[in-house]
């Protein structure tokens, strides 16, 4: 997945930061059931967000470059099409998308993809399913740290 630098319309849009923005969190993973597990925590601890959920790396893609990036990302290192490592070094190559926070919700199947995702600073890798306590501590930290940056005087 390539990016096209000479042409400054193929840059994902960032969003409003109009403070009645909902937050949003991308979570884009093929597995029904591993969905629902995490949507449950999720609603719990960022209520207040909205979650937009895509089934493959391709509807990731398409969804950054029409909606904007979202404030957190939640991807499967096995998505159909594109590939969770390759989806977030694309992701990665905007220089806007920098701080977003990613939590990889799915064990990567070699250490080839988990190398990927570090050398694209992502350090939040959970199985799938994972304990509802862990899962949630592992949410609430990077939900924490948008909140942060997003709402600094609340801090």
């Amino acid at each position: 997945m390539r990016r096209r630098t000479d042409d400054p319309d193929a840059m994902p849009r960032a969003r409003g930061e109009h403070v009645l923005n909902p937050l949003v969190a991308l979570l884009a993973h093929h597995d029904d059931e591993a969905v629902a597990s995490f949507r449950d925590v999720f609603d719990d601890v960022a209520c207040d967000w909205r979650l937009i959920r895509v089934a493959d790396g391709a509807a990731a893609a398409r969804h950054v470059m029409n909606k904007g990036l979202p404030e957190l990302l939640i991807v499967s290192p096995d998505l159909p099409q594109v590939a969770g490592p390759d989806f977030v070094e694309w992701m990665r190559s905007f220089r806007c998308a920098s701080p977003i926070p990613v939590l990889v919700y799915g064990e990567p199947g070699d250490d080839e993809a988990r190398e990927q995702f570090l050398r694209n600073d992502v350090r939040t890798i959970v199985s799938a399913p994972c304990p509802r306590p862990k899962l949630a501590a592992h949410l609430a930290d990077l939900v924490g740290q948008v909140e942060k940056r997003r709402f600094p005087s609340m801090a």
